[in-house]
């Protein structure tokens, strides 16, 4: 598959393909738990991956391109506070790596890794008076909660020695198991009896 050449007008080869998404919708919305474990909402997702794998395929033929979620971050708009930064987000994350890849799918970039209430890292940063700003890059989605500091090691002007930590968010041990775990090559896979709410993923081995 190509692309036209800005000024020659010849085909320049295409690598990858790129669409976002947010599958969760806004993160102001109060939907957003709810809709984290809802499998009925989590399963819209499937056919708009098919429909970009199918797209890419019909216009690309033998030759083509990789295709990626170059964006996507569960809920738009810096994620949201107790539920994108929490155990809960697992359940969408997960489900999303698995629909992705039965879909045809080469990779998924996660917005973000640090920053906002959807990082894979928590970013924390101290500032005077020796409390912790918690989550957004220049406080973006909120702060995500304080955490106090007794005062060791600080300056005058409150700040600690360390002046900057992470800790990782559930979706990135996530994100790790999913890297160690799942080999290339997807496999046909189903749960037999009561499958309601039940997702299944399979591939080679790593």
């Amino acid at each position: 598959m190509t692309a036209a050449g800005e000024e020659s007008g010849e085909g320049v080869p295409l690598d990858v393909i790129t669409w976002h998404i947010y599958t969760l919708g806004s993160g102001n919305s109060t939907n957003v738990p709810a809709e984290i474990m809802n499998a009925t909402y989590l399963n819209s997702f499937a056919p708009k991956c098919s429909k970009h794998h199918t797209t890419v395929e019909h216009y690309a033929g033998p030759d083509a391109p990789q295709l990626w979620i170059g964006e996507g971050g569960g809920a738009y708009g810096s994620g949201q506070d107790g539920s994108t930064n929490t155990f809960m987000s697992t359940f969408w994350y997960g489900d999303s790596l698995g629909t992705m890849a039965v879909q045809g799918h080469d990779a998924m970039c996660r917005q973000a890794l640090v920053g906002g209430n959807y990082a894979l890292l928590n970013l924390s940063i101290p500032y005077e008076g020796g409390q912790m700003m918690n989550g957004g890059a220049g406080g973006a989605g909120g702060t995500g909660g304080e955490a106090k500091d007794e005062g060791e090691g600080q300056g005058e002007d409150g700040y600690g020695a360390t002046t900057l930590s992470m800790s990782p968010n559930p979706d990135m041990y996530t994100a790790i198991m999913w890297r160690h775990i799942m080999g290339d090559t997807v496999l046909e896979a189903w749960a037999s009896g009561d499958t309601n709410g039940t997702a299944t993923t399979a591939t080679t081995a790593t």
